[in-house]
């Protein structure tokens, strides 16, 4: 896990807090729920959605 320090160095060097997360976000909606604004993998991070599972077995908010 990258310390909160580590982090901020990635984040500045893509670009800054409104730039870095569609740097390194999957383009299109194959798995991203629309609108996946911004999101072009620039960096080759491929970064994936999650989600959660509720107590009854239900899944939540995959895709965002």
């Amino acid at each position: 896990m990258p310390t909160n320090a580590e982090f901020v160095v990635l984040m500045n060097y893509l670009g800054g807090s409104n730039d870095a997360g569609g740097k390194m976000k999957e383009s299109g909606y194959i798995h991203w729920n629309s609108p996946n604004t911004g999101a072009d993998n620039s960096s080759g991070f491929t970064a994936l959605p999650g989600g959660y599972r509720e107590p009854n077995g239900n899944y939540k908010d995959y895709g965002n």
